[in-house]
């Protein structure tokens, strides 16, 4: 079981139903989406190739959770949401101290043009691989690999925060 964020700013509990032994251990995924038969889709999908999923209704509620969950994550996230986009959460991350650099992002959207990608914060975690598009709608294996990516890069960049503050206590 684990705890999620509902579409009315609660919490609910989620059963988690892996079917498939997992070869490596996989960083939780945020799936941020208002739409709940698109949300419920991509947490079954995802659940059931492994992945723990928690999820929320819009930006403000995945905010909340990322604030009371310290650990690192995938965050999934739609970029057209009542209360607060997808970009406006990224946003807010991005410039947030105690959240930035603890996640990678996936941004949906049905509405993708080139003129997208130029917003300056997409620009910046796109420029340090910390961002991956998805256009809906989308092909689930389109999906399973932007997400094992975004694992693959969150990992190296918890793998370089650790080199990190290793050679750091070494140099005190």
């Amino acid at each position: 079981m684990m705890r999620v964020c509902d579409d009315k700013g609660g919490y609910r509990m989620r059963q988690a139903m892996t079917r498939r032994p997992l070869r490596r251990p996989l960083l939780p995924v945020l799936v941020v989406e208002d739409d709940e038969a698109t949300r419920e889709a991509l947490c079954y999908l995802l659940e059931d190739s492994g992945y723990q999923v928690s999820e929320a209704a819009n930006g403000l509620r995945a905010l909340e959770y990322l604030r009371a969950n310290a650990g690192h994550c995938v965050v999934l996230a739609d970029w057209w949401m009542p209360e607060m986009d997808g970009l406006r959460l990224l946003d807010t991350i991005a410039h947030t101290p105690a959240l930035a650099n603890r996640y990678t992002f996936i941004l949906m959207t049905a509405a993708y043009t080139p003129a997208l990608m130029e917003q300056p914060t997409l620009r910046l975690l796109t420029h340090q691989r910390l961002l991956r598009l998805l256009r809906k709608p989308f092909d689930i294996d389109v999906v399973l690999s932007l997400v094992a990516d975004a694992v693959d890069e969150a990992q190296d960049m918890i793998g370089r925060a650790q080199r990190g503050a290793a050679h750091s206590s070494q140099l005190n």
